[in-house]
């Protein structure tokens, strides 16, 4: 597990000092700063007095700085991407023009020697207002930011443009398997986490008699007879799919429950009275407001916005049209906003049906134990850490 947490930074690191050399780079840079105006079970193996409000810091900053450090390299690798595609469409561009003003320009030389790349650009904005505005129907607006907002999203950001990238580096093959062993590693990575929430939740509930290691290996072999369907023909739209609904929306209504029970329903004062147990400090103010307003009214707020936007509008996927040669907007059909639907309701019914047969003592637990019980168990529990 450390191996693969560090090793991505250490592959990132390498990108980092060969991307900011490439041409157009630093452009990119300037597109990423210019604005267009699991880890729950992993709790439970930490020690009793373990300092949770020094983890929640350190775990909000470590996820800043390594966005922000994956940005600069992702942004400056675009940013070469973009330069290059750039050039080539303004190629084309002249090439077009000499094609339909042949009497001005005898030679493409001739059209490179009228216009610097700066100058064409900027007839291009202004739609060849002019003298030459019967380029306005042949040519390709080519145009930076558009290029760069193409690329920067899918698969294709890995397995396109990175890997262009990588052809300008010195022995393009060795470091194309250190990239590729950074993608498997954060694949492997996230998979730790994510697994260990559903393998302890389902020991504790006392619902599975099997071994650890055997309930591993099924939930194991179970997820990848299911990530078969991700390497079809289709696998692209299924990756689209589920990126856009099996995680996003189940997990703010799943987030903001979580809140809402243990801020309203365990309450706030007991909960604080644990940390205070555990940490030798009691949460201050900007804890409990947070807690108790800030971040269910954030989360209440962006799960309507994400809903009114889903039904506002057809919602659509990128797929590719032989005859143009490129990714084409399309409205998903009927049977796939179903499968949608079923995969948001199957992440959020565990959470009311839980709270369904407990309320009403449909399911008891082992782990109900009487209120006068809980001092000695915790001390148990200190005792033990």
């Amino acid at each position: 597990m450390y191996a693969t947490a560090t090793f991505p930074y250490v592959v990132t690191t390498i990108f980092l000092i060969r991307s900011v050399t490439l041409d157009g780079a630093m452009k990119g840079l300037w597109h990423m700063i210019n604005p267009d105006v699991s880890l729950i079970a992993f709790g439970s193996y930490n020690p009793l007095k373990n300092d949770c409000k020094k983890d929640a810091k350190w775990l909000a900053l470590c996820n800043v700085v390594t966005s922000l450090y994956t940005a600069v390299v992702i942004f400056c690798v675009l940013g070469y991407m973009g330069h290059n595609t750039m050039n080539t469409c303004i190629e084309k561009d002249m090439v077009m023009m000499q094609s339909i003003f042949p009497d001005k320009f005898p030679t493409v030389e001739d059209v490179r020697r009228m216009f610097t790349q700066e100058q064409y650009i900027e007839l291009m904005e202004h739609k060849f207002v002019g003298e030459f505005s019967k380029m306005a129907d042949h040519s390709q607006m080519c145009n930076y930011a558009t290029i760069i907002a193409e690329a920067a999203e899918g698969t294709g950001l890995a397995f396109v443009v990175f890997t262009e990238a990588i052809l300008r580096f010195p022995f393009p093959p060795a470091w194309s398997v250190l990239f590729f062993l950074m993608l498997l590693s954060l694949g492997l990575g996230s998979m730790f986490g994510t697994l260990e929430g559903v393998i302890t939740s389902l020991n504790d509930s006392h619902l599975i008699t099997v071994t650890k290691p055997v309930l591993t290996g099924i939930l194991c072999a179970s997820a990848c007879l299911i990530g078969l369907l991700f390497s079809t023909r289709a696998g692209q739209y299924w990756v689209a799919l589920f990126d856009s609904f099996a995680g996003s929306y189940a997990l703010m209504c799943v987030a903001f429950f979580e809140v809402i029970a243990v801020v309203y329903v365990y309450g706030y004062r007991r909960f604080s009275r644990d940390l205070e147990f555990m940490t030798g400090s009691t949460p201050g103010q900007y804890w409990l407001i947070t807690w108790r307003f800030v971040a269910p009214i954030i989360m209440a707020v962006l799960f309507t916005c994400s809903v009114v936007q889903c039904f506002s509008k057809s919602t659509t996927y990128y797929a590719y049209n032989r005859e143009t040669t490129k990714q084409q907007e399309t409205e998903y059909p009927i049977w796939a906003m179903f499968i949608a639907l079923l995969m948001v309701l199957l992440a959020i019914l565990p959470t009311f049906s839980v709270w369904f047969l407990r309320y009403f003592k449909i399911w008891k637990l082992e782990a109900d134990i009487p209120a006068r019980m809980v001092p000695t168990l915790l001390q148990d529990l200190e005792a033990r850490s």
